[in-house]
C-alpha cells in the first residue's frame, strides 16, 4: 500500500517473498516430518483478502502523491514555536487535481479507485451471482 510513496518497498517485498520461499522449501525438505496442511481454504481466504488490496492502496496514493512539501518543495514557514504546523496538504487542495481538464501525476490513483468502485457497482448490482459457484460432491 505504501510502494507509491516509497517504490522501493517493492523490492524489498520481493526479497522478503524470495527468502520465505526458499526458507520454506529448505524446511518442508530437511526439517518438517509431514509437510504442514496447507488446504485450498487458506489459497482462497488470501485470494479474498488480497482483492481488497487497490480499494486501500489508489486512495492512499493519491494522497501521497499530492504532498505539495515533498512533491513541489512548497514550505509554510513557522514564526513561533506555538504556531500550528501547516503542510497545505488539504483533501480540498488534492481533490483540485481530479479535473480530467488539468490532470498531474496524482490524479490517475483517484480515476482508477473511481472506475474500481463504478465496476464493482455493476458488477453487484447486475451480475450479483456470478464468481459465487459452490461445487457440489455428489
Amino acid at each position: 500500500m505504501y510502494g507509491s510513496g516509497m517504490p522501493m518497498l517493492f523490492f524489498y517485498a520481493f526479497l522478503a517473498y524470495v527468502v520465505l520461499y526458499i526458507n520454506e522449501k529448505l524446511l518442508v525438505c530437511y526439517y518438517y516430518r509431514e509437510p504442514p496442511t496447507f488446504d485450498e481454504k487458506m489459497t482462497m481466504l488470501c485470494i479474498n483478502i488480497v482483492r481488497w488490496v487497490p480499494y486501500l492502496m489508489l486512495p492512499l496514493c493519491f494522497w501521497m502523491l499530492g504532498n505539495r512539501q515533498i512533491f513541489e518543495t512548497e514550505v509554510f514557514q513557522i514564526e513561533f514555536k506555538s504556531d500550528i504546523k501547516l503542510s497545505g496538504h488539504t483533501i480540498s487542495q488534492a481533490l483540485t487535481h481530479m479535473d480530467p481538464r488539468f490532470m498531474t501525476y496524482n490524479s490517475a490513483p483517484m480515476w482508477l479507485f473511481l472506475i474500481l468502485i463504478v465496476h464493482s457497482l455493476i458488477k453487484y448490482f447486475f451480475f450479483p451471482d456470478e464468481g459465487e459457484e459452490e461445487d457440489e460432491d455428489d
